[in-house]
């Protein structure tokens, strides 16, 4: 099994539900990307996966998401929490990945949204 590791990063604002019930106030976050795509054999160029296609298809996902209120879009629900971010993230670049290298998988996206603290998705 090979793997590569991409990050990137885009900024926007949230507020989300706190355990007390109370809506924090809406600030805004540097969130930081990484993720882990795998393929069991190299391509023909003995890849994963091209790095700059990658990058493409995540910047695709995230330009929607820079400079926004997280809040406003639909598929965060009403507290976008960063696990709810990384799922959002990972669910979109699972399914462009599909459509290009069929062989590689997404094995986990995490999101950071404040300094040595990340929330990951993945699937088994």
């Amino acid at each position: 099994m090979y793997m590569i590791e991409i990050q990137d990063q885009f900024t926007g604002a949230h507020a989300v539900v706190l355990p007390s019930g109370e809506r924090e106030p809406s600030h805004t976050h540097c969130w930081q990307i990484r993720l882990f795509l795998t393929r069991k054999e190299l391509d023909q160029h003995n890849m994963v996966i091209d790095f700059h296609a990658v990058q493409t298809l995540l910047k695709e996902i995230l330009s929607p998401l820079q400079g926004c209120d997280l809040n406003r879009n639909e598929s965060l629900g009403p507290s976008p929490t960063a696990e709810l971010v990384a799922r959002f993230i990972f669910d979109r670049l699972t399914k462009k990945l599909a459509a290009i290298a069929p062989d590689v998988r997404v094995k986990s996206l995490g999101v950071s949204e404040a300094q040595n603290c990340w929330a990951w998705y993945t699937r088994c």
